[in-house]
């Protein structure tokens, strides 16, 4: 009798200890949720940066290609004027 009464014991003990790992587990777990949670958040809140500073930049670089435009199409125009103004002086109609 004794022999189960000590092993009944000894069993119980067991399951405490067991129950003590199990929720020390569930309690790891736990923290493993809300740090990966903050991470996914932090990841979200850079990947919202970034894709602004991409918008930013794609606009800038849409605005420098239209200056660069503007600027191509009046040396375009300068030059034009500037050979029509050179060509109005043609050759000297006073004997040189």
């Amino acid at each position: 009798m004794n022999f189960i009464l000590d092993a009944q014991a000894k069993a119980e003990v067991r399951m405490a200890q067991h129950d003590e790992a199990a929720a020390r587990i569930d309690k790891q777990l736990q923290a493993t949720a809300n740090l990966l949670r903050a991470v996914v958040r932090v990841g979200a809140r850079e990947l919202r940066r970034l894709k602004e500073q991409q918008r930013l930049a794609d606009e800038q670089r849409r605005i420098t290609d239209q200056k660069f435009a503007e600027l191509a199409e009046t040396q375009r125009i300068t030059a034009e004027t500037f050979q029509a103004f050179m060509k109005s002086f043609g050759k000297s109609t006073n004997g040189n």
